[in-house]
């Protein structure tokens, strides 16, 4: 804006300047009436001077379109407004509607400004208007309708759900009909590379004729080379007659002609700096002149492909990730103990389903709770305390632990331990509770039953011992009756050999050693003498094995027993006797002691007997003596019998009896002595016969010979003990057999099971039973219960599979099935089984098998394929090798990324030789091999040579004792993440390149400084040898305007360089915005001469972007000022398509600042007119001069004022740019954030409505079941709500950010108002976080803020921001200089605000310091700081004005203090006071 100052001069000489001036000017007094009206003003408006001045208000020039229905109140409010904008110093220049005396209107451009008198008094308006042609009336409208529809199809761009979900097909038809209507094109479409590279292929084609959708079309590249260089290296391709430029004509014949299509706009479409595709918009039957703004939307269009493409890709990820995390629930939820994750701060973070089973809580319930939250005090204590010692002692923990919960008492046994960061501090605690309750219970039952069991062995009247193996007593309950010899006192501790007759206590031992081999109870009878040394004692042992290692013996005294018993045998005995025999071969024992029993019944029978029984071995050449009675120690010869050898021999090989034989007559008798010397020579024996085979003898020896009815009753005894013998000999076989078996079955955990084919019966044995948790005898021995218990799905396959054996087809009947348990779950069963059994027709007869409990297994091996599953689908390569590093293992990943098998890894040596360092594989396998983890970013070589750069993170396998067992090797590629941060550091570069070239062009009006900072900045940020600007003059000759170039290159500026063909081959293309990268000149398809000329430059590579001026705005058309070129001479140079896209950015901005600089020269050429005619002035009339010398004043305000109008105008775009981006940003997110609570009650209600159906409808229909179990049902209703609390928090965020922008920028407030100023530079810090972070590269820089309890203060918001901007940004710079200087050094920037009083209204105010620890400011200048137009930077960094239009700004505006307080070496201080009621006032004394 623009003040005037005018002071009393002559009339005359005041009205000619005004007639001079060619723009119509119009000046009023404070109250709006004319007062002056030049020619111009005459010629536009058909009024005289005379019919104005005094007698028009200025507002009768406005259309009525512009007024109220009361004139009165039309010129009071535009009149009010008036005075308000000049008063706060604003720029008034509108558009408006004129209307003439004839009554016609037109358009005009009003520019109005105060005018003050000597005091500063406003004393009244100056109007400048000028008459706007309707062609750009017309082209304003074009584009402002233009601009409308590309916000509305932003808006249904933003509004369209497909694009952030990652539907392709979808949103790529919404995407080319919104170009097709958006652009009024005809054909909209989006074509992308083929798999190799060597073509593109159309995925959507929208005909807006047509109104519909195609896709398919090809084109290779072979065909179209032009086109497809311009796509890989242009940002985009302009083709407004495409049928005839250069880069589409290829198209003209097969594609364009036919379809009659005139101009072209090609977008390449970019993912992760790669070109993929291209978005093409044609126009059949007219030609377009795409404008900019076509041109940036059809970008705008391309950048939502990709958009989309990384939805599409996000929520492919998204999925993978939440079937993961799925998985991972459902291996927590099926464990069978309680697992729970908290914070440090003990609120949960994770729960499993048995805690919400044990606890009776949903995890909605849990998550984000405490203990004390969920549980009872003393509940909450205890788990508390167990937290709390683990927290401090950073261990693993157990103990047991007792939860009263819901009127029930569990114990548990809890595993706690910590969760590690990555920094090693523990960031969650988890445990592991398994419920002891039975077991406790157990242990308790079991002690109580020992107790009784002592109870019921002191009750037994026997004396009982506990004996070691070697016969060592160690425990001892004496009888009810004890002989001396029973105490426990004599017994402990001594050997049952010590204390009993050697005979009896070897027979003990050897009963010892029997009963811990067979497990079965040993009977013993023996004798004992009395305590009177003269009568014996029978006592009988019962020994059963009490452990592997000890046996327990009861032992009872029989000695009344016997006796009675052989009173009643002598009763008895000749009418029982074959009863007995007979009895004593059915009692119990082993056949000696069966036989033994048969020889003392014999000789029970007579008195002064021996009986004696001796059986045939199995090789039937010896008798054995098996049982004897009458002779306590038989002699050896009679013990052992040679068949056919003594008399008994004889019977056995000639199986006849001896009737009567007397041994003293006999020439065997010495073999018979110790018999005979007893008197008993008479002997009688029979063979023992069965089916004509011998098994033994029986003899008697007597005293008296024996009468017949004894014999025969002998010979009839011995037919029946050889008939027992033999059935005794198979019951202790099959015995034998069925115990193995048993103890086979026992050990192996196999249930038997038997079926009778032909009768249908079935056998299952217990061990089946309790297999399956069934008592005995709970399940009946049928067919029908058997397979009832099968499960449904099983039946058909369990019974083909047992037709199949029973018909012979299979030889082995085997078939895992699953069965019901006792707790109605069913168990995988293992069942074999054959026939072996036919009849005479071959038909089968019997069936016979086992049953194995295989839970086990077949959950390991269910866990097994899940693991193997996730791994193989997992998008890491894994490997997997035993512990010398020879692979093992390779999941898919790793087979078709890298091209090896494990048998050709493990050839080439081992996992370890796919990386490019060896060193590497090395480290990583001798890290492995001490049982340390290892982690880093590797080069790995596929099979083709191709290096791919990994993510490798390697680690150990252990088995459940923690024995390392083999490695593990995962490989995550991070190729696209690499691709992805190079993207982003040339995007970093790029803007703060152009940044800091944008603020160093437009911060100075010198043209040559301009251009010169432009050749040196570039070169440095391309790091090329030479730099040039070239300008042309009118017939296309030209030269070097400024240059940078390297010491080792020669210098261009100043040489004659001329290219003859330019004007007619390049020109052309130049103008229209064409740039040139020319890798190698040699391999460029230039001209010999343009070769040749490149090469006397010393060129190799270069780069050329257009310098272009606007020749006529109203045709949109430039011309060609100049051109920025960077020279390669070194070598050839590849250029990158940032360090393209930067030049043509900077082009740009130089074409901006020549039209500033030449505004500029203009301005300076008025000025020095005008001060030539003051000189004049001065020279003719000496009373002028001090007028003149006011003048001469006013003329410098007027370029301070003009330069800082330059700088409002940046800053009004700045803030406008800035409110435009929170706009675009906040109808997105307002759509958002605005549909988020609706989306939440839509939820509550399905879910509601969800458990409404489970209660109403418990018994689901299976597919519902399935489907709900398929998607997870429980894991939505937890999930979704969660993500809708993402979505609000992002959008609140979002809307922050946003708010902080439209602060900054004050756009959408009042004027004046009352401002928060802490809140201001908190806003003005966060703008410039770009600065922060760009001098954090060198040394971060430190911020301190000191924020006071400040009021409001009362000012113009915007001005005071650019105030806070201004001086901010002086205070990083002054640390960056430092920073240059000093290497130790810390850089600070301090802001600090304080309430203060003015010293004398006394009115509240805040008074602001900003300080940095920079060079500071040398004492001489110091003065000079507030000048406009000085600086203390160097050139390029600065216009000298940020300091003069904050001093304007706080001092003239706001009634404020600025001052600075700066030492060097030590730092700079600005402190600002403002204060309140300054603005009130002045507008009070305006009015």
């Amino acid at each position: 804006m623009v003040t005037q100052i005018i002071y009393p001069s002559s009339p005359e000489f005041q009205q000619a300047i005004i007639n001079c001036a060619d723009m119509a000017i119009i000046v009023t007094d404070r109250n709006g009436m004319v007062c002056t009206f030049n020619r111009a003003a005459e010629n536009l408006l058909g009024y005289t001077a005379s019919e104005a001045i005094d007698h028009i208000h200025w507002t009768e020039f406005h259309h009525q379109d512009h007024r109220n229905t009361s004139h009165s109140d039309q010129q009071q409010q535009l009149h009010q407004t008036l005075i308000e904008r000049v008063i706060l110093g604003e720029t008034d220049e509108q558009q408006h509607t004129y209307i003439r005396r004839d009554g016609t209107t037109f358009p005009v451009s009003v520019l109005i400004s105060g005018v003050r008198d000597e005091n500063g008094q406003l004393m009244g308006f100056l109007a400048m208007v000028r008459p706007l042609p309707q062609a750009a009336i017309d082209t304003q409208k074009q584009r402002q309708q233009f601009l409308r529809k590309q916000q509305q199809a932003q808006m249904q761009l933003a509004r369209s759900w497909e694009f952030y979900h990652g539907d392709i097909d979808q949103a790529f038809e919404t995407l080319t009909a919104i170009a097709a209507q958006t652009l009024q094109v005809s054909r909209a479409s989006i074509w992308f590379y083929t798999e190799y590279h060597n073509g593109i292929e159309c995925v959507k084609l929208y005909e807006q004729e047509k109104n519909c959708y195609s896709q398919g079309i090809k084109l290779e590249a072979i065909d179209y080379p032009r086109y497809f260089a311009a796509i890989e290296t242009e940002e985009r391709i302009v083709a407004f007659d495409a049928q005839n430029d250069p880069r589409t004509r290829e198209f003209t014949a097969a594609y364009l002609q036919p379809l009659d299509i005139r101009s072209m706009l090609d977008i390449p479409i970019r993912l992760g700096g790669e070109t993929i595709g291209v978005l093409c918009l044609e126009n059949q039957g007219e030609v377009i002149d795409w404008d900019l703004q076509q041109q940036n939307f059809a970008t705008y269009l391309a950048d939502w492909v990709t958009l989309t493409l990384e939805a599409h890709e996000r929520a492919i990820a998204q999925k993978a990730l939440h079937q993961s995390q799925k998985q991972l629930q459902d291996i927590l939820d099926h464990a069978p103990a309680i697992i729970y994750m908290k914070d440090n701060s003990g609120r949960y973070l994770l729960v499993n389903r048995e805690y919400e089973k044990r606890f009776n809580l949903h995890r909605d319930q849990v998550l984000g709770k405490t203990d004390y939250d969920l549980f009872t005090p003393d509940i909450a204590l205890a788990f508390q305390s167990a937290d709390t010692a683990l927290l401090e002692n950073e261990k693993p923990i157990q103990w047991e632990e007792e939860i009263r919960f819901n009127n029930s008492c569990n114990t548990y046994l809890s595993h706690r331990f910590l969760l590690e960061d990555d920094t090693g501090k523990p960031a969650a605690i988890c445990c592991l509770a398994t419920d002891i309750t039975n077991h406790k219970r157990s242990e308790a039952a079991l002690r109580e039953s020992e107790a009784t069991n002592r109870a019921l062995l002191n009750a037994i009247p026997d004396l009982i011992l506990q004996c070691q193996r070697d016969g060592t007593i160690v425990d001892v309950k004496p009888p009810h009756d004890s002989s001396d010899w029973m105490l426990p006192e004599l017994l402990l501790g001594r050997n049952i050999l010590e204390i009993l007759p050697n005979e009896v206590g070897n027979h003990l031992q050897n009963a010892h050693n029997r009963a811990l081999f067979s497990s079965e109870i040993q009977a013993i009878e023996y004798k004992l003498p009395a305590n009177n040394g003269e009568d014996w004692r029978q006592y009988e042992t019962r020994i059963v094995s009490g452990n592997s290692q000890t046996v327990i013996s009861i032992i009872r005294d029989i000695t009344e027993q016997k006796r009675a018993t052989t009173e009643l045998a002598r009763r008895v005995q000749l009418t029982a006797l074959k009863s007995e025999v007979g009895f004593a071969m059915t009692r119990g024992g082993s056949l000696s002691e069966v036989l033994t029993n048969c020889a003392n019944t014999l000789s029970a029978y007579w008195d002064d007997t021996i009986a004696c029984i001796w059986t045939l071995n199995s090789a039937k050449t010896l008798l054995e003596l098996q049982g004897i009675s009458g002779l306590e120690n038989p002699p050896a010869n009679l013990a052992y019998i040679k068949v056919g050898y003594q008399p008994i021999g004889v019977i056995v090989s000639e199986q006849q009896s001896i009737l009567s034989l007397n041994l003293s007559h006999h020439a065997w008798s010495q073999d018979f002595a110790i018999i005979t010397e007893r008197g008993l020579t008479n002997f009688v024996g029979y063979p023992l016969i069965v089916e004509g085979a011998c098994v033994g003898v029986i003899g008697l020896f007597s005293r008296e010979l024996l009468s017949k009815q004894v014999l025969e009753t002998l010979a009839v005894i011995a037919n029946q003990m050889a008939v027992g013998i033999e059935l005794k000999k198979a019951v202790v076989a099959l015995q034998s057999r069925e115990e193995q078996l048993e103890l086979a079955l026992e050990g192996s955990a196999l249930g038997l099971w038997d079926w009778n084919i032909s009768t249908g019966e079935v056998y299952f044995d217990p061990q089946w039973q309790r297999m399956l948790g069934y008592d005995e005898h709970q399940i009946d021995n049928s067919f029908q219960s058997w397979k009832q218990l099968i499960h449904p799905h099983d039946q058909k396959r369990v019974v083909e599979a047992l037709n199949d054996s029973v018909k012979g087809r299979r030889h082995v009947y085997e078939v895992e099935v699953r069965m019901l348990n006792s707790s109605q779950k069913w168990q995988w069963m293992l069942s074999r089984g054959k026939v072996f059994t036919w009849d005479e027709q071959g038909r089968p007869l019997r069936m016979t098998g086992t049953y194995k409990d295989v839970s086990d297994r077949k959950q390991a091996e269910i866990e097994l394929l899940r693991v193997k599953a996730a791994v193989d689908s997992s998008s890491d390569a894994i490997v997997m090798t035993d512990l010398e590093g020879k692979a093992l293992y390779l999941n898919r990943a790793l087979i078709e990324s890298y091209g090896y098998t494990v048998q050709e890894l493990n050839a080439i040596g081992g996992p370890i030789k796919l990386y490019i360092s060896t060193r590497v594989g090395n480290s990583i396998l001798a890290s492995l091999q001490n049982l340390r983890s290892w982690s880093g970013e590797v080069g790995i070589k596929t099979r083709s040579g191709v290096i791919i750069p990994n993510l490798v993170r390697a680690d150990c396998i252990f088995d459940p004792t923690q024995n390392p067992i083999g490695l593990i090797i995962v490989h995550t590629d991070i190729t696209e993440r690499r691709r992805a941060e190079e993207t982003l550091q040339q995007k970093l570069l790029q803007e703060r390149f152009v940044g800091i070239m944008l603020e160093r062009i437009r911060s100075s009006l010198n043209l040559q400084e301009v251009l010169q900072t432009a050749v040196e900045e570039v070169r440095y940020f391309l790091q090329v040898d030479r730099t040039v600007i070239y300008k042309f003059n009118s017939d296309f000759t030209g030269s070097i305007a400024v240059e940078s170039v390297g010491a080792e290159w020669m210098a261009l500026q100043g040489l004659d360089i001329r290219d003859d063909c330019f004007e007619s081959s390049h020109a052309r293309l130049y103008e229209d915005g064409r740039t040139r990268a020319i890798a190698d000149i040699y391999n460029a398809n230039l001209t010999a001469c343009h070769v040749g000329l490149l090469e006397g430059l010393q060129v190799k590579a270069n780069l050329v972007i257009p310098i272009l001026q606007p020749k006529n705005v109203a045709k949109d058309n430039s011309k060609l000022w100049g051109l920025l070129i960077a020279h390669q001479c070194r070598d050839t140079r590849k250029w990158q398509a940032f360090e393209i896209s930067s030049l043509k950015q900077i082009g740009v901005q130089l074409a901006i600042a020549l039209q500033q600089c030449s505004l500029f020269e203009q301005v300076q050429m008025e000025l020095a007119e005008r001060k030539q005619a003051e000189e004049a002035l001065q020279r003719s009339e000496g009373r002028e001069r001090r007028k003149a010398k006011q003048l001469s004043t006013t003329l410098q305000e007027l370029k301070s004022t003009q330069a800082q109008i330059i700088q409002s105008e940046k800053m009004a775009s700045l803030g406008q740019l800035v409110a435009g981006v929170a706009h675009e940003i906040n109808n997105p997110i307002s759509f958002i954030y605005g549909n988020v609570n609706p989306a939440r009650q839509y939820l509550a209600d399905l879910l509601d409505l969800c458990e409404l159906y489970q209660q109403v409808y418990p018994e689901t229909h299976p597919a519902i079941q399935d489907k709900i179990e398929e998607i997870d049902l429980e894991f939505i209703k937890e999930d979704f709500g969660q993500i809708l609390e993402s979505m609000q928090r992002g959008a609140e965020r979002v809307t922050k950010i946003v708010l902080s922008l439209r602060n900054f920028a004050r756009l959408d407030e009042a004027k004046i108002k009352k401002a928060n100023i802490n809140e201001s530079i908190e806003n003005t810090l966060m703008m410039l976080q770009g600065r922060f972070n760009m001098v954090a590269k060198k040394r971060p820089i430190k911020v301190v803020k000191n924020w006071g309890d400040v009021p409001k203060i009362e000012c113009f918001a915007s001005e005071i921001n650019q105030v806070f901007l201004n001086l901010l940004n002086n205070a990083i710079d002054a640390l960056e200089d430092r920073i240059k200087v000093h290497r130790d050094f810390i850089p600070t920037l301090t802001v600090t605000t304080l309430p203060v009083h003015h010293p004398k209204s006394g009115n509240v105010g805040v008074k602001i310091e900003i300080a940095d620890n920079g060079l500071g400011i040398p004492q001489e200048i110091q003065s000079k700081i507030f000048d406009p137009f000085f600086t203390t930077k160097s050139v390029g960094r600065g216009t000298g004005l940020g300091l003069s239009i904050a001093h304007k700004t706080i001092v003239e505006q706001h009634g404020g203090y600025l001052e600075c307080d700066s030492q060097e070496n030590v730092g700079t201080t600005m402190i600002i006071r403002l204060f309140n009621n300054y603005l009130d006032q002045r507008m009070s004394k305006v009015e």
